[in-house]
């Protein structure tokens, strides 16, 4: 997957991603990315957790798929939103999932 990409949309792309560090850490939250581009597409996660919640950004891109996906994680729970999208169309899940501090050990 080799697409020539104008350098105008690149630096837009580190400007938006040096802004949303910059508010994460701002938030003093502890941030974490990771970028893997290969010959057949690209793939980025990133985590930005303090001691009350986590939340997890991914996504996976080909020349044929996009997945991606976010998740936010506190005591209390989880709230979550995963999408796919190929030529033959759209999925799309959301849900949460509570703890019931009643049933936890």
């Amino acid at each position: 997957m080799q697409q020539q990409v104008a350098i105008e949309d690149i630096r837009t792309v580190v400007s938006n991603l040096a802004t949303e560090l910059s508010a994460q850490l701002a938030a003093n939250k502890n941030v974490a990315i990771g970028l893997l581009l290969t010959p057949d597409g690209l793939a980025m996660e990133e985590i930005a957790a303090d001691e009350a919640s986590e939340q997890v950004v991914g996504a996976m891109i080909t020349g044929d798929a996009v997945a991606a996906g976010a998740a936010v994680v506190t005591d209390e729970g989880a709230v979550y939103k995963v999408a796919g999208a190929t030529a033959e169309g759209l999925a799309v899940e959301e849900g949460a999932v509570v703890v019931d501090a009643a049933a936890a050990p």
